[in-house]
């Protein structure tokens, strides 16, 4: 016997379980996006042409608890309704999400729905701490398979690195894994093991170094050895402009909550007295920027303790000059910043630097049993920092402040579909219009097919 789509009771014995949604209500629903299409089109509310309730409650339904863990298949299931699952046969009534966006060309979107259509949804691929770019480097601090490795709490994981002198001199050695570690698998956050070191742009969030380096970068986002965090934020020396994709320099990779971050615009006025006017009149004298970012950093495990106090040393040696000895001059520092979109790869200075070592909330490491390897430091630091925000491009009005674009040259971000701010650089923007014309042709319409005499 078929499947009565429309009836209570199939609705009741699959989506019911676990939704407050009913077979009207998603009739209803639909003929209220029928009639937010129309809406865009004519201007017109068709609410009382489709519907005479549009308060119906979202399209999300959870999945209930019972499913949220199966027997078999990955251990992370989506919490969203599998409903492609429940009833069996219909892969219509599956999540779908990345789709429209993969048309974009992003191969993640084109991975993250074929996920989304899976029985298990899209969290069983892409989760905090997945490999590669699926996932964050959040870690799995909680896996019981830890007990194996971590009955010593002194156990070094296979990040740990060891000082190699090179020629027998120590100033000319490097750091290098230490070979007895290989096989104790790192359980931490993998953006805060990323140690300060020179290096090119695409290889920022590499956390640990590949056993088959070309086999690794052949892989792309796919590669164990590569992480991402939730939003790009880093810090770098000042030859690793935007696109550029052949030089090295500094890099300072942080796990951060960010608590505040602000951004002030300062023109500079001088009032100039005029004779027979009381108000004074006013000269533009310049322009400066300034930035406010504060962020606390944590270790989640004792191998991070290192990565992170290496990379903190770092960032604050770029508040102190660089010595020449062929001169009596002191070479100025400045550096890069990306953070998320807003701002990727621009020239900043560090007007202020403070970092908050201890409150009444922080651990410290205490080394306890004397390690030589393990230093007394508190494992929570919080970084509160003044910037002068440069750019590569010209603060001009018409200009453009924030990146927000795909940008692959020094002279500024590219036009196009990849850049949000496109027709505001250096030119006027096309002042809005309504197409009157074509929005008629379409209402027309409208009224012949439907003999809608409110259009």
């Amino acid at each position: 016997m078929p499947i009565d789509f429309n009836s209570n009771e199939w609705w009741n014995n699959t989506s019911g379980l676990h939704t407050n949604y009913t077979p009207s209500k998603y009739a209803q629903s639909i003929g209220n996006a029928a009639g937010a299409a129309v809406q865009n089109y004519t201007g017109v509310n068709p609410a009382m042409v489709f519907s005479n309730n549009t308060n119906n409650g979202g399209l999300f339904s959870t999945t209930p608890y019972v499913n949220l863990y199966k027997p078999i298949g990955p251990l992370f299931s989506d919490f969203r309704s599998r409903l492609g699952v429940d009833i069996g046969s219909s892969i219509i009534k599956a999540r779908k999400d990345g789709t429209w966006s993969a048309l974009n060309i992003s191969p993640r979107s084109v991975a993250y729905s074929i996920a989304s259509m899976a029985p298990y949804g899209a969290y069983s691929v892409f989760n905090l701490n997945a490999s590669g770019r699926r996932g964050f480097g959040w870690g799995s601090h909680g896996d019981p398979g830890a007990a194996i490795f971590k009955s010593d709490f002194t156990l070094q994981s296979n990040i740990v690195t060891k000082w190699k002198s090179n020629g027998g001199t120590d100033e000319k050695g490097g750091w290098e894994t230490k070979k007895r570690n290989i096989l104790t698998p790192f359980r931490g956050d993998r953006v805060n093991v990323i140690d300060y070191s020179k290096r090119k742009l695409d290889e920022i969030y590499i956390w640990k170094k590949a056993l088959f380096p070309k086999v690794a970068k052949a892989l792309g986002g796919l590669n164990p050895n590569v992480t991402q965090d939730f939003i790009k934020f880093y810090f770098t020396g000042p030859k690793l402009y935007n696109g550029n994709d052949t030089d090295i320099d500094d890099v300072m990779v942080f796990r951060a909550t960010i608590t505040t971050l602000d951004d002030s615009f300062n023109p500079e006025w001088s009032a100039v007295k005029m004779i027979g006017r009381a108000d004074s009149n006013f000269h533009y004298g310049g322009f400066s920027r300034d930035m406010s970012l504060s962020f606390t950093i944590y270790a989640t495990d004792r191998d991070e303790m290192k990565p992170i106090y290496r990379k903190l040393n770092a960032l604050a040696g770029y508040t102190a000059p660089t010595y020449d000895s062929g001169s009596i001059g002191l070479i100025a520092p400045w550096m890069r910043l990306t953070l998320g979109d807003l701002l990727i790869q621009q020239p900043v200075l560090i007007n202020s630097l403070q970092l908050g070592l201890m409150d009444a909330d922080t651990p410290w490491e205490i080394n306890i049993e004397n390690d030589p390897e393990m230093k007394q430091a508190p494992m929570k630091i919080s970084v509160t920092m003044t910037l002068k925000v440069i750019t590569d491009y010209l603060p001009e009005q018409n200009g453009q402040f924030y990146t927000l674009s795909k940008s692959n040259t020094i002279k500024g971000p590219e036009k196009g579909t990849h850049n949000w701010l496109t027709d505001t650089t250096n030119r006027t923007i096309k002042r809005a219009e309504n197409d009157t014309t074509s929005g008629d042709k379409f209402k027309d319409k409208l009224k012949r097919a439907f003999g809608l005499s409110q259009f």
